[in-house]
């Protein structure tokens, strides 16, 4: 209320400082104006969370980078990542339910009395497609951080199979030394042993320069019967051999078409002592 010299003038009061938790909130006309900032308020929350996330994922990818597969806490962050998008996925199905219910409430027959107005029923219409949006951003978000962790899962993956495999290269090398090692020395060896004996060709005590020969010698022989093996079937005929003698089966005779009769001890052997025929 005012008043002046010769008369009072009553004016209605209007707000001028108001506090509010939303960055889109205004004093409202309706209670429908407050719908939509209520969406866009947690479609900046969400997408501030979605943002930070993805920067997480992207650290993530360079150390994983720089530890090249070495690193086995890695998998187990990214695995933790994967655990808190589902947390999130079901935070964001829970809120976009409870909009939609309030929405189906607000517009339910109990209500009916504020849906004459058409700016009303406008902010309901903007309010729905506010949710709708906001629905599709959260699938849209969860998707690209689950694709993420998985890419990143199977890229820790392979890189550290690519470090096992350059390990077991390297332990396949470094056995492969000590086998043309163990080629030269053995045969020496064998040769130091066999003079070392008291045996009667070495008893007028020869030489030291007679071992050299032998030694050469035996290294040459030793070479003969390696590259034998590795250029021939010499390894295969003589693995065939072994397993036709160990081999224990009935064989066709090829002359009368019958299987060759069996002596007593193989007749025998085919039943146990329980009296049961074996298979």
């Amino acid at each position: 209320m005012i008043k002046c010299q010769d008369r009072t003038i009553e004016k209605p009061l209007k707000s001028r400082i108001f506090f509010t938790t939303s960055d889109y909130a205004q004093i409202p006309l309706r209670a429908t104006e407050l719908f939509t900032p209520l969406a866009q308020q947690l479609r900046q929350d969400w997408a501030s969370t979605f943002q930070a996330a993805e920067s997480r994922l992207s650290a993530k990818r360079t150390e994983l980078l720089k530890a090249n597969g070495s690193n086995p806490r890695l998998v187990q962050d990214l695995l933790g990542d994967t655990q808190l998008w589902d947390i999130l996925e079901r935070s964001c199905n829970r809120q976009i339910a409870e909009l939609k219910a309030f929405q189906n409430a607000y517009e339910s027959k109990s209500w009916a009395v504020l849906h004459e107005d058409e700016k009303v029923v406008e902010d309901l219409n903007t309010f729905d497609k506010s949710i709708r949006n906001l629905e599709r951003e959260y699938v849209n978000g969860l998707k690209t951080l689950s694709d993420t962790s998985r890419d990143l899962i199977q890229l820790e993956f392979n890189l550290a199979s690519i470090a096992e495999a350059q390990k077991s290269r390297s332990t396949n090398l470094s056995m492969k030394r000590l086998s043309w090692i163990t080629f030269v020395f053995l045969p020496l060896m064998f040769i130091a042993s066999l003079f070392g004996m008291n045996v009667d060709v070495l008893a007028s005590n020869p030489a030291w320069w007679i071992y050299v020969p032998f030694a050469i010698g035996t290294m040459l022989l030793t070479l003969v019967v390696w590259l034998c093996f590795k250029y021939s079937d010499l390894e295969d005929k003589i693995e065939r051999g072994f397993s036709h003698l160990t081999r224990r089966q009935l064989q066709p005779n090829l002359e009368s078409g019958q299987r060759r009769s069996m002596s007593p001890r193989e007749r025998t052997a085919m039943f146990p002592a329980s009296g049961k025929k074996r298979s």
